[in-house]
């Protein structure tokens, strides 16, 4: 558990899938940093611009990248497809731990869906909220969560982001037993919530991997224009820094921020949009905010939450395909 980790060298690494591995992770390393251990980050793309940001004083290293894409609307396709570029960066991830953790000197290795950071001079923990993983085909779900254990096995422990039972947000996803130990550490969130005024109309919060990210932002850019008279605030969850050309004089655009400034954004608003991905759902149950879900198309984990979590918590689920003629 995270409480008993004291006075340990700590090196933590979120996949780069979107931002959500890494945006959980910030409120584990303050907790590792508040109980005297010496924590380091490690990850690739904006995962690890990401945390650099939160952290400017902590030593940080590069990983290889998973690249993964989104070609296909199938994420079981998607996967299969990039199978062996997965496996490749999985492969390189290992040598990598393990000369990171040599020469760093490292107690103890956190993996956040990063499949292949693990060492054996080090204890190793693996994060993820996915234990079971949802989709249509009950044989496939299956397969794809028995070959998601045979990595998690290779760990010591594994930490669940959720709360056990009722208060589950994940619910099936994270039931069941595993052949390692398993903690749930509740719900992680860099966010706190504050009694401020609301003076943002909609706050449109985007991630996750391209292209459906940029699909979604022109979607969303085209509802916007309809809504002139609403201030409305997006972060677009990008280092692309591409220009946006939109016709809505009280629309701010940014591209990435830091926790404090979302956190000062999603209090002031009224109404969010944004991904049914897990971390933004933490975030949002966190902050009491209820908000527009929107799943990525063919992530089934994003559909299986967007769908069970509808009418709960405020949220609204709704499928991409039907955003031109959803009313917001």
């Amino acid at each position: 558990m995270i409480s008993q980790i004291i006075n340990k060298r700590i090196i933590v690494a979120p996949l780069c899938w979107g931002l959500g591995h890494a945006t959980r992770c910030v409120p584990i390393i303050n907790q590792l940093l508040e109980q005297g251990n010496t924590v380091a980050i490690a990850s690739d793309g904006e995962a690890l611009s990401l945390l650099k940001r939160e952290f400017p004083k902590l030593e940080s290293f590069e990983l290889p990248a998973y690249d993964i894409n989104y070609r296909y609307h199938s994420m079981i396709i998607n996967m299969i497809r990039q199978g062996p570029k997965i496996l490749n960066a999985v492969y390189r991830e290992k040598y990598t731990a393990k000369e990171i953790a040599s020469d760093w000197n490292a107690d103890i290795l956190i993996s956040d869906n990063r499949l292949g950071f693990r060492s054996k001079y080090t204890k190793n923990i693996y994060i993820t909220h996915q234990l079971n993983i949802p989709h249509p085909s009950k044989l496939l779900s299956i397969i794809s969560s028995r070959l998601h254990h045979h990595f998690i096995h290779k760990y010591d422990e594994c930490w669940v982001p959720d709360d056990e039972g009722i208060g589950s947000l994940a619910g099936k996803m994270t039931a069941g037993d595993i052949k390692i130990q398993k903690h749930y550490i509740g719900i992680q969130s860099r966010f706190i919530k504050k009694e401020i005024d609301q003076d943002i109309d909609i706050a449109i919060i985007l991630s996750g991997p391209e292209p459906q990210r940029s699909f979604l932002e022109v979607i969303l850019l085209a509802k916007c224009s309809e809504f002139t008279d609403k201030k409305i605030v997006l972060v677009r969850g990008t280092e692309n820094t591409t220009r946006l050309v939109v016709d809505h004089d009280q629309l701010t655009v940014y591209d990435l921020l830091t926790s404090l400034a979302i956190n000062d954004i999603l209090n002031r608003t009224k109404q969010v949009i944004c991904r049914a991905g897990y971390s933004s759902i933490m975030d949002l149950v966190t902050l009491g905010k209820g908000a527009i879900l929107i799943p990525t198309p063919g992530q089934y984990e994003q559909e299986y939450l967007a769908k069970e979590l509808d009418g709960k918590f405020g949220f609204q689920g709704v499928e991409q395909e039907a955003l031109e003629s959803f009313l917001i």
